[in-house]
């Protein structure tokens, strides 16, 4: 195994979390094939942490703050619009389960044209 190989392998496994399960093995292979100048550039991307917009979304996400870190900034405000009423409670709890998600969505969609 080349040296490149191994930067890619364990770039990989050290970000694999912030992408969904479905892509990992896609990533993973090309990681381990991408060329130095690519690999350089995928490691200077800033992804973001599933678990860190879980966390604002439990404490902040009644004010779509959980939206607005995924990039859904329309929904974010039309969430901190409603969220005296019942529709914003349960907007924020549906979205509880699905904002580790939606970050591993908005990390693959920044990684697309690296890979």
């Amino acid at each position: 195994m080349s040296n490149n190989n191994a930067q890619g392998i364990a770039w990989f496994q050290a970000n694999a979390g912030k992408f969904p399960t479905s892509q990992r093995m896609i990533i993973q292979k090309r990681c381990s094939e991408m060329p130095d100048d690519r690999l350089m550039m995928l490691q200077q991307l800033k992804f973001k942490n599933p678990t860190a917009v879980l966390i604002v979304g439990i404490l902040f996400g009644y004010l779509g703050f959980d939206r607005f870190m995924t990039g859904s900034v329309g929904l974010g405000l039309l969430k901190f619009f409603l969220c005296c009423g019942f529709i914003g409670f349960i907007w924020w709890f549906i979205d509880l389960f699905i904002c580790p998600g939606r970050a591993r969505e908005a990390n693959m969609k920044q990684i697309q044209p690296y890979l």
